[in-house]
């Protein structure tokens, strides 16, 4: 789980009014407010641009919040109702326009009946946070008040934002985590497997055989275990590697190659069978640090040599 916190555009964030039959916007942070005037008729909202083009993406949002700071000259009218509400997406774009598409524009998210301050308000709480926030551009928020005046006052308002203390959009997401298995043709169970740090690969690509690790614990060190296009039956009881550069290849096998335990320690070990037209069997084959070679004698036989 991460969070990423953005600062809105000054020059393309402020407020859209509504008088009459046009639409009137002014920019700036000392221009985010929202309120009515019932006098006049005039409604005003706050709109506020974000560049969320950094987050991955892949990513999952999983909340999206609001840090709310109001102006210090606070509160400005009182109607008797009060009901801000928050509305999200992609509408502001270069400027901000004063327009009838962006005085509607927006996925209501929000209700606020109080004036909060200081304070992150969770502001998804309406729709489902994943796909609200933009992932390769701009997300935009608009703040307008739906207050009702009743016995109130006939004028009231609510402004964001001080000199030194500004509004912010927080996002929660996650990175989801992709395992991909392709043109496989054959079924692999492995019943365990442990991987731990280090560059470790398994692939396993265009198979036509079983292959049934019954164990496999693989541990720091370059280690890459490659099956590809085989055509026999590959089984392994027991393989178990420790640090080091370690080979373990199997291509074109015409016969069958069974090792029983098999433990390779640190050292640079290669261990190849390749075309192979008799019988391998080895019943215990150990490795350990140093030029040391063992050779288990009668255990080949090729062309009647014994």
């Amino acid at each position: 789980m991460a969070t990423a916190v953005f600062n809105f555009e000054d020059g393309t964030s402020g407020k859209i009014t509504h008088a009459g039959l046009g639409y009137t916007a002014a920019t700036g942070w000392a221009r985010c407010d929202t309120g009515q005037d019932t006098s006049t008729g005039n409604t005003w909202r706050a709109y506020f641009n974000f560049d969320t083009s950094s987050l991955d993406d892949t990513a999952v949002v999983s909340k999206v919040e609001f840090y709310q700071k109001l102006s210090v000259f606070q509160p400005l009218g009182t109607p008797d109702v009060l009901k801000i509400q928050y509305s999200i997406g992609t509408f502001i774009g270069d400027t901000l326009d004063g327009n009838v598409t962006e005085w509607n524009a927006g996925t209501l998210v929000h209700d606020e009946y109080q004036k909060q301050n200081n304070v992150w308000i969770d502001i998804s709480n309406l729709a489902d946070p994943n796909g609200l926030v933009s992932l390769t551009g701009d997300t935009d928020l608009k703040i307008w008040d739906v207050s009702t005046q009743g016995e109130g006052d006939s004028y009231w308002g609510t402004d964001f934002n001080t000199p030194k203390i500004k509004c912010q959009l927080r996002v929660t997401y996650t990175i989801p985590i992709t395992v991909s298995m392709d043109a496989l043709t054959a079924a692999c169970s492995p019943k365990s497997f442990i991987v731990v740090p280090g560059g470790v690969s398994l692939v396993m690509d265009a198979l036509s055989l079983a292959g049934s690790p019954q164990s496999m614990v693989l541990s720091p060190g370059g280690v890459n275990l490659s099956m590809d296009a085989l055509s026999m039956g590959a089984s392994v009881g027991a393989l178990v590697v420790v640090p080091g550069a370690t080979s373990v290849i199997l291509d074109a096998l015409s016969a069958t190659a069974s090792v029983q335990p098999m433990v390779v320690v640190p050292g640079d070990v290669t261990m190849l069978m390749n075309a192979l037209s008799g019988t391998l069997e080895t019943q215990q084959f150990t490795i350990i640090v140093g030029a040391a070679e063992v050779f288990g004698e009668n255990y080949w036989t090729f062309g009647g040599f014994d």
